[in-house]
């Protein structure tokens, strides 16, 4: 069912016994089947960022994929790939709870590393907190799937003004990764999916299951630009790049 096409009536059906399985594809719809679904009725979800911020970790039996990989998965990948990492930078947008919020959890992931944080409000553009990031010389620079911060024309003018400046980025996206970033973790919409689909199943061979609001971490991938790896002289790890999912410039 589309959104769009989402009544009362087939809401209504949705809540009954004989739907079996619902499962929401993406922030938007599970927000919405989440507020507007009979009380009792199971969820399951997949593709949705901040499953928190849509009211999807309590109230109804609520089981889904969220599309947030782990900071601490990040900082340990960093750290695998260019082990000598000594400070990284990162750009938030202190005016946005969810930026501050993605800073922070990153912030506890590498305790014990120095992150020089450039707020883009302080900053008064994009533009120059990019400039302030590269002065401050970090060994890479980490983003985050943050939309106060991060649009094509911001992630385009990182890229290009980080390699200039021979610093690696840490992309938050394949399409990152393969635009100019160095690596990066990804999710793949038809493993959220898999996922998914094992959730809806116990929910459909139990019927009447409650269970406490659970959020699954995403399976992830690695992806890696060879490209930029020559271009700024870095020595990918032979077993990561063994390991990596997508690899561009082969």
């Amino acid at each position: 069912v589309l959104l769009t096409d989402l009544d009362q009536a087939t809401l209504q059906q949705l809540s009954s016994k004989r739907s079996g399985a619902i499962v929401a594809i993406g922030s938007e719809a599970a927000a919405k089947l989440q507020s507007s679904l009979a009380p009792a009725a199971p969820l399951t979800y997949c593709m949705v960022a901040n499953p928190k911020a849509s009211g999807l970790a309590a109230g109804r039996p609520t089981q889904g994929v969220s599309t947030d990989i782990p900071a601490s998965d990040q900082f340990a990948m960093i750290k695998k790939a260019l082990p000598a990492v000594r400070k990284i930078g990162v750009m938030y947008k202190a005016s946005s709870p969810r930026s501050a919020e993605l800073l922070a959890e990153f912030r506890a992931a590498a305790a014990g590393t120095p992150i020089e944080a450039v707020d883009i409000d302080a900053a008064g553009s994009p533009s120059d907190a990019i400039h302030r990031l590269l002065q401050a010389k970090p060994d890479i620079i980490w983003t985050a799937a943050d939309s106060s911060v991060y649009n094509a024309g911001t992630i385009k003018a990182l890229l290009k003004e980080s390699l200039s400046a021979s610093i690696p980025v840490f992309g938050f996206s394949s399409q990152c990764v393969r635009a100019g970033a160095l690596f990066g973790l990804t999710v793949k919409p038809e493993e959220q999916a898999a996922q998914a689909a094992q959730i809806a199943r116990r929910f459909i061979a139990s019927p009447g299951l409650t269970t406490p609001s659970t959020i699954v971490p995403p399976k992830f991938r690695l992806a890696i630009n060879s490209v930029v790896a020559n271009r700024l002289n870095i020595r990918i790890p032979s077993e990561l790049l063994a390991s990596a999912d997508e690899t561009f410039g082969e």
